[in-house]
């Protein structure tokens, strides 16, 4: 499967959701956040600094000075009972040595009170960090774009039945592909992990 043919397989399925989605919440509240950011992140040496291009999902040429834009926001609303849905994109346009334009985040998904489900390529963190402060999740970090993967996992930590809330669990299950070409030979990857508190 080619690389355009893939990328309009998951339009047409993100657009699809997006149809189905407001379809369902005619009449009911969205709510949003919208957000523009620009800049431009220059070093006196040929390549950048490592604290002027990590943790910023691939968005920054380290080869060079960068000037970017970036639009990013968050669609959310209700389903019936417990059931809610989020939809989300980060576009960004970037000139530097190697100038692009594109999506390091775009996703959609539904959550309910002990499962989400959701898809597309979005920013996660597996296990407790600080944050910018800290290298990182030790599974997962921020320095390069996300894959496309297909997420199921718990909403937070939920606690387990008859241990009146000493114990909580909380599980994760993703299974992503690569369409990079240097990928291929491996092109999915499943990972999972549960942790107890």
């Amino acid at each position: 499967m080619g690389r355009i043919e893939y990328g309009r397989r998951t339009g047409a399925l993100l657009l699809g959701l997006v149809v189905l989605i407001f379809g369902r919440a005619q009449g009911q509240s969205l709510d949003y956040t919208l957000g523009l950011d620009a800049g431009l992140i220059a070093a006196t040496v040929d390549s950048l600094p490592l604290w002027l291009h990590a943790n910023r999902l691939g968005t920054v040429d380290q080869t060079g000075a960068n000037g970017y834009l970036q639009l990013a926001g968050t669609l959310r609303g209700r389903l019936h009972g417990s059931w809610s849905w989020e939809a989300g994109a980060r576009v960004v346009g970037r000139r530097a040595p190697y100038a692009t334009l594109f999506f390091p985040e775009l996703y959609a998904g539904v959550s309910g009170r002990l499962v989400r489900l959701w898809f597309g390529r979005r920013a996660y963190e597996i296990g407790e960090t600080a944050g910018r402060l800290s290298m990182g999740s030790l599974d997962t970090g921020l320095n390069a774009t996300p894959l496309p993967k297909v997420v199921v996992e718990t909403p937070g930590f939920l606690p387990v039945p008859w241990t009146r809330g000493h114990l909580e669990i909380r599980g994760y299950l993703a299974h992503a592909g690569s369409t990079i070409p240097a990928t291929r030979a491996a092109p999915t990857c499943t990972r999972s992990f549960s942790t107890g508190a």
